[in-house]
């Protein structure tokens, strides 16, 4: 009686650790969000915004990372890149950089443009 119940219990955990990886398996926790690759495309490209000296560059990726670059020119000309991974659910892009930054944004496109917007204030960004 014990050995059945003994190879009941080790028959579950089996059936719970397959269910487990097929779960894995099947892109639970896609970097991508889960959506069309139509709408994946959209956001998957090198983004600019040149706002007077500073310059934002964004390059997007399909396989779930990106890169930042900000520079200014002038009297005190600063350069900073940082890269990481991101998510992107169609509405929202939520950037985490390999140095612990996190940071989200609200996503629509205008024409060539996509927009960025956090807490009212939008950032418009042209295809490069």
């Amino acid at each position: 009686m014990f050995r059945n119940m003994g190879d009941k219990m080790l028959k579950k955990r089996i059936y719970l650790f397959v269910v487990l990886c097929l779960c894995l398996l099947c892109g639970c926790g896609s970097k991508k969000g889960g959506v069309s690759p139509e709408e994946l495309a959209k956001v998957c490209n090198t983004w600019q915004k040149v706002n007077g000296d500073m310059t934002t560059i964004y390059t997007i990726k399909s396989d779930g990372t990106y890169t930042e670059q900000v520079y200014t020119t002038g009297d005190f000309p600063v350069n900073s890149n940082s890269s990481g991974t991101y998510t992107y659910d169609g509405k929202t892009i939520k950037f985490e950089s390999n140095d612990g930054m996190s940071y989200s944004f609200d996503v629509s496109f205008d024409g060539d443009d996509m927009i960025l917007e956090h807490e009212g204030y939008q950032n418009r960004y042209s295809r490069k």
